[in-house]
């Protein structure tokens, strides 16, 4: 009955009832929540059984498991170690645990471009070692992501300045942008900004430069977006050099300042 795509009114609604008390029970027992999503009521009710299903196996495989090793979690693969080989042994053996870890349901990415003979380091001499919960489940994927433990901080800086640029000049974030912009010297300089603007042309950036240490960063790029001024038909241009400052807390890189060129008069 599970697998029918088509069930009559009276099947669908009983079945939609015993999900609702166990979606009760879970919340009561394991404090489980579950959002009220606009469209909620028209989730198919076979759907949704198989979704409880997978998260009370999940909770069940969880509070049973052991904490145990990746390598051990992937059956003590053998491996060379790295200073043993040239790059192209190097490139095989990845490929070989690369393959060890999709049988497994293991994943690892990156977000920049890294060296395998660094990628291979890091998987027998790091990753290996690191702790893991023994759980295991069909279709369950372990996910690792390199800069998770060897940040990029060139990578983040561009990344978070693009994204605070991107929601000072964009249209329809307002909570993306009060957020970004709360612990910024020029909060209200900005926000009074963005208010005098109906909208924003898309925005060109180019990074010039890049310049941090371990608490602190400046960052410099050149920036074209125009913006047409409220409740009028004509436009200002922001075209220059763009200095935007960060500090690193919590592990993240936030803006603490940002110095925008002078607008000019396009129309």
């Amino acid at each position: 009955m599970e697998n029918d795509s088509i069930r009559n009114p009276e099947e669908s609604e009983n079945l939609r009832m015993q999900n609702e008390l166990r979606k009760a029970r879970m919340a009561l027992e394991k404090g489980a929540r579950f959002g009220s999503a606009e469209g909620a009521e028209n989730i198919d009710p076979v759907l949704e059984k198989r979704f409880l299903d997978y998260v009370e196996s999940f909770e069940a495989a969880y509070e049973n498991a052991k904490s145990i090793s990746l390598f051990d979690f992937l059956g003590k693969p053998d491996f060379t170690d790295p200073a043993d080989l040239n790059s192209e042994e190097t490139e095989y053996e990845l490929l070989r645990l690369y393959d060890i870890f999709e049988k497994n349901g293991v994943n690892l990415n990156t977000l920049c471009r890294v060296e395998p003979a660094e990628i291979y380091r890091f998987i027998v001499k790091e990753l290996f070692l690191h702790e893991i919960d023994d759980i295991r489940l069909p279709g369950m994927m372990l996910n690792f992501i390199y800069e998770e433990f060897h940040p990029n901080h060139e990578y983040d800086l561009k990344r978070n300045s693009k994204s605070f640029l991107t929601s000072l000049f964009g249209v329809g974030n307002e909570f993306y942008f009060n957020e970004n912009v709360k612990d910024i010297e020029e909060e209200e300089m900005l926000k009074s900004l963005r208010a005098s603007y109906d909208d924003f042309s898309d925005l060109n950036l180019d990074f010039k430069s890049v310049l941090f240490d371990q608490e602190t960063a400046i960052v410099v790029a050149d920036i074209e977006v125009s913006g047409r001024v409220e409740n009028t038909r004509y436009h200002h241009l922001f075209k220059g050099e763009c200095v935007i400052k960060l500090a690193y807390k919590w592990e993240y890189w936030n803006v603490t300042s940002v110095t925008l060129p002078k607008p000019e008069m396009l129309n």
